[in-house]
């Protein structure tokens, strides 16, 4: 049942062919601009808080959270020489076997490739990667550093066999001190942590709540349109993005 909805534009940042970026703040932002919208009566008995988002974006926190560099998102391809380079040391057939399908430029590998070659300071002095807008607002409310193994699974940075970041593979890409920044792995039912009071306050919401990480934007949709569960059919998304999806076990 939906009660009250709201929505805010926030800026989406085309600079150099292919390269598309947002600023994680914009989305607290526009987060915040919507909470307080939509503040009534009815949030006085809110029993949590949970999420979902975009999903295969490079977000580079720094030790107290705050964004280092605006987020590269998953349609950025800026990356594609990086890409090209990655498959000199690693296989096509290698890189399927454990993260499942290559993304090529739009892939995170990729992606770091592109900060370690352009940006190294950004990379080095970043202390957590999140790699889902959810991600950053979970990070705001709460304070944990996570994500859904939905869009972890886009990212191609995880071994889908054991649900889990590989570390292999980013060490295989030249990438070993990755692995430690990228973020705890939760169900969407598991709470992520307990709202943080400032933000309570400053939102007029109960504080001590607990906050959801929950799933990526695909993964919520396909609930939504009733193909949640095994066997319960496919169905076809057309927008600004497009898929087919069913569950399968």
């Amino acid at each position: 049942l939906i009660i009250r909805q709201y929505s805010t534009d926030y800026k989406t940042i085309f600079k150099e062919v292919n390269e598309i970026e947002q600023n994680p703040v914009d989305w607290w932002d526009a987060f915040v601009t919507s909470v307080n919208a939509l503040n009534s009566s009815h949030f006085c008995d809110i029993q949590g808080i949970s999420l979902t988002g975009h999903m295969q974006d490079l977000i580079l926190l720094d030790h107290d959270n705050v964004p280092v560099r605006p987020a590269i998102l998953y349609s950025d391809s800026r990356a594609s020489v990086e890409a090209f380079e990655i498959l000199k040391s690693i296989s096509i057939e290698e890189l399927e076997s454990v993260s499942g399908p290559w993304a090529g430029a739009s892939g995170l590998l990729a992606k770091i490739a592109w900060l370690r070659r352009h940006e190294p300071s950004s990379l080095s002095s970043a202390t957590s990667i999140l790699v889902g807008a959810h991600g950053y607002i979970c990070a705001r409310l709460c304070g944990a550093i996570a994500a859904d193994f939905t869009t972890a699974s886009t990212t191609g940075l995880l071994c889908l066999s054991e649900c889990r970041w590989s570390g292999e593979l980013l060490a295989a890409a030249g990438f070993p001190d990755v692995a430690s920044k990228l973020p705890k792995l939760l169900l969407p039912t598991v709470p992520a942590g307990r709202l943080l009071p400032q933000v309570a306050a400053a939102l007029a919401i109960p504080a001590d709540i607990p906050v959801f990480h929950g799933c990526g934007d695909v993964a919520a949709t396909t609930i939504g349109a009733g193909c949640g569960a095994e066997g319960a059919g496919a169905y076809l998304y057309l927008g600004t993005s497009g898929w087919a999806a069913r569950t399968v076990p």
